[in-house]
């Protein structure tokens, strides 16, 4: 499994109890009625975690949130509206919304449609769709953090919303996924890589975050900030298919393959390193920086790239 280019309902609501003033109200504060009854505009929760069975939530708000709709839900595949209900497994407060992928029954990237407890988790027996885990993990659990490696038993430990990816020369990772910037950390972007799963027809709608910014030389053997084997340093602009000034990022270097002259893609850029693909075609990275002449004789002009005011590649 690599992540490349190639790459693109619930509880039925209980009858309502007797009508009275229900202001004021608090979740979680009304043991459920006989046959499962609750005040008009509350719903009865009967799978809650330890302490919250049998009683009554607004509908989107209780214990099972992520997957009981109601009027304050979201539709199937997208977050529900409000702070998380079971963190740290979601769903996320703040998220990019999106339609349920293929025959997925949950959403990995709001961590919605599963029950407190369980996170949204990639199907190893496809890589093409997502699925709740069939056991709730305990509140203290260590997870794994994106970028971290997840090889061998941990394998499944990702942090909720990462998946673990395997790669040719890089140790297994954890990605998160993400649909825009504001599913990733701070320090990170929404690329325009996803889960190849081995078909002609890679997951679509779930991206996997860059890894986290950091300063680094693009050029010559582009090697990272701190050497780290098979990593090198490139463009996030050439990930993410976004213009952002000189923002470089240490990222594995087997999705990086094309040598200069080779047909390319672009977000994500798939030259080797020390290269980056312009117009279809891999061309040598040079910085503008210095007097000295940094491109060959037979294309002897550094022209900006991304809109770098450092960097840019020989023409």
């Amino acid at each position: 499994m690599k992540k490349t280019l190639r790459l693109a309902l619930g509880l039925l609501l209980p009858m309502l109890a007797a009508c009275y003033s229900t202001n004021g109200l608090k979740n979680g504060t009304l043991v459920c009625g006989a046959n499962s009854s609750c005040p008009d505009g509350f719903a009865c929760f009967p799978d809650g975690q330890p302490g919250q069975s049998g009683h009554c939530y607004r509908p989107g708000s209780g214990p099972d949130a992520a997957t009981t709709p109601g009027p304050d839900s979201a539709p199937p595949g997208q977050d529900v509206a409000g702070p998380p209900v079971c963190p740290p497994y979601g769903p996320f407060a703040i998220c990019s919304s999106g339609l349920v992928i293929g025959s997925s029954t949950c959403d990995p990237v709001c961590q919605s449609g599963c029950g407190c407890g369980h996170r949204c988790i990639l199907d190893q027996t496809d890589y093409n769709s997502f699925l709740c885990e069939p056991t709730a993990q305990s509140a203290n659990t260590t997870f794994i953090q994106p970028s971290s490696d997840c090889a061998g038993a941990n394998a499944t430990q990702c942090a909720p919303g990462s998946v673990c990816l395997s790669d040719v020369a890089c140790p297994n990772l954890c990605y998160k996924t993400c649909r825009s910037d504001v599913d990733c950390a701070s320090d990170s972007r929404c690329t325009k890589s996803t889960i190849d799963n081995g078909s002609s027809a890679p997951l679509q709608n779930v991206w996997l975050c860059s890894p986290p910014i950091r300063a680094c030389n693009p050029t010559g053997t582009a090697d990272c900030l701190v050497k780290r084997a098979s990593f090198s340093c490139v463009f996030l602009a050439g990930l993410t298919g976004t213009v952002n000034d000189s923002s470089t990022v240490c990222d594995c270097a087997t999705m990086h393959n094309k040598k200069v002259g080779d047909t390319c893609s672009t977000a994500p850029d798939d030259c080797r390193p020390g290269s980056s693909c312009v117009g279809g075609t891999c061309k040598l990275l040079c910085t503008t920086k210095t007097a000295a002449a940094p491109c060959p004789t037979s294309n002897p002009t550094c022209v900006a790239i991304y809109g770098s005011p450092a960097y840019g590649y020989c023409r």
